[in-house]
């Protein structure tokens, strides 16, 4: 069933490297804090997915990933990707903060 009453997961030091899209937009659907420091996210994929399946999350941490130092331009890359997933919805992106740090309008 639905875990309607989980807004925050922590996911820290899971060798996670993928996300499944569908799983987290059925099982989690009011996630507005999601954790995923020390795992193996490498791919800009993953982080798609991620803002397609999770439109509603405020606060991001991807730190210590393999994307974080494989990717050029890293935190520019997953603002532009949650923006451009809620521009598809026709809503704001309510993502507010990434690796604990506040997103700044000059970001976006």
């Amino acid at each position: 069933p639905p875990l309607k009453g989980v807004t925050t997961l922590l996911c820290t030091h899971n060798a996670l490297q993928r996300i499944d899209r569908t799983n987290v937009q059925q099982y989690l659907p009011n996630l507005q804090h999601l954790t995923l420091c020390h795992n193996q996210i490498s791919s800009p994929q993953v982080i798609r997915d991620l803002a397609h399946a999770l439109p509603q999350l405020e606060t991001l941490s991807l730190q210590h990933n393999p994307i974080v130092l494989q990717q050029t331009h890293y935190r520019l890359l997953v603002i532009y990707l949650f923006d451009s997933a809620a521009n598809e919805t026709k809503g704001p992106s309510k993502l507010r903060v990434l690796d604990y740090q506040r997103i700044r309008p000059a970001e976006r």
